[in-house]
């Protein structure tokens, strides 16, 4: 459970949120988000250059599935959506200025759509900065290549 009031205190801050600085997002949840929205799971780059309500565009695509990390102004919530009409959302972050303030994504407590109805909570549902995992960054190291995550 998250503390009461972890915009007081930033370093704890940090592991609540996402700063915008990370040109890659990851989507991810064990639960029923995954089930029910598994084309919103997954990598999302930011669109250098892109900003939807003053807030960066982060953008994932596989194969025909297009989806998008964008800030709506009219209900003050991030969301994953199929596109930036706005009008609907597949995924919804919690609402919260601070984050805004802060220039960073809430990292806990998104819900996601079952389809018509109330939103559904998954605690197991978020986002996160682009990690490398150790074996893919032994395989670039081994072959030479360089490998830069931020």
């Amino acid at each position: 459970m998250c503390p009461t009031n972890i915009f007081s205190n930033p370093p704890s801050f940090f592991l609540f949120s996402v700063s915008y600085l990370h040109h890659t997002l990851v989507v991810s949840s064990s639960g029923g988000a995954a089930k029910d929205q598994p084309s919103s799971m997954g990598r999302y780059y930011k669109i250098e250059g892109k900003l939807q309500n003053e807030q960066p565009v982060w953008k994932k695509e596989e194969g025909t599935t297009i989806r998008y990390i964008y800030f709506i102004e009219a209900i003050n919530k991030w969301v994953v959506d199929t596109d930036l009409n706005e009008d609907e959302s597949c995924l919804q972050g919690p609402s919260d200025d601070a984050y805004l303030k802060l220039k960073a994504i809430p990292r806990f407590g998104w819900k996601y759509s079952e389809g018509p109805g109330p939103w559904a909570t998954d605690d197991t549902l978020t986002i996160s900065e682009n990690t490398v995992d150790l074996d893919t960054l032994n395989k670039g190291m081994a072959s030479g290549k360089r490998i830069i995550t931020y």
